[in-house]
């Protein structure tokens, strides 16, 4: 099912009981867009969103999209100077902080992990940003693992959506 469509089901099914039939296209958007519905937070949440998540540098060989974990695995996995995703672009062989942050990430979320994280902790943007520089995830991906934190998540990412629009509102409501 196609995002129009998902949309024009939930606008239609109103799960929620939003009201969305009494509501104006940018008050759909605006509340499918605002975090109010309950988000898994700490090492379960992130390991949900980097299992489900996919990512690519579109660079060299890494054109396939991988799940943000299996990718952090492989560079965890590699050694210095390596070339893991197949990326053909110079600059991008792995560095040792990127190794280390990649086998951090993978350990806090591995099985034997019985911590909570403190996703403020500088440390943990550190580790972040160390994945988004070898290529393991994009920026959006840090953010949104950094507002897993807040323990809230709007419907439209609840259901997959990303940002909802107006205009796919209107397009959604003009549906049969």
């Amino acid at each position: 099912m196609g995002k129009i469509a998902k949309i024009k089901a939930e606008i239609d099914s109103d799960p929620l009981t939003r009201g969305y039939s009494g509501m104006t296209d940018q008050q759909v958007a605006d509340d499918m867009n605002t975090a109010y519905r309950p988000s898994p937070v700490g090492p379960e949440g992130i390991l949900q969103y980097v299992t489900l998540e996919t990512a690519r540098s579109n660079d060299g060989n890494d054109t396939t999209a991988c799940s943000i974990y299996g990718r952090a695995q492989m560079v965890a996995a590699a050694v210095y100077d390596a070339d893991p995703l197949s990326t053909t672009t110079p600059g991008h062989q792995l560095e040792v902080a990127e190794i280390a942050a990649a086998q951090s990430f993978v350990r806090m979320l591995g099985p034997e992990s019985q911590f909570s994280l403190d996703l403020s902790d500088s440390r943990f943007d550190s580790i972040l940003q160390h994945l988004v520089d070898c290529q393991v995830m994009k920026n959006a991906d840090k953010t949104a693992i950094q507002g897993l934190s807040t323990n809230a998540q709007t419907r439209a990412a609840e259901l997959g959506l990303g940002v909802v629009k107006v205009g796919e509102v209107g397009q959604a409501r003009s549906l049969p």
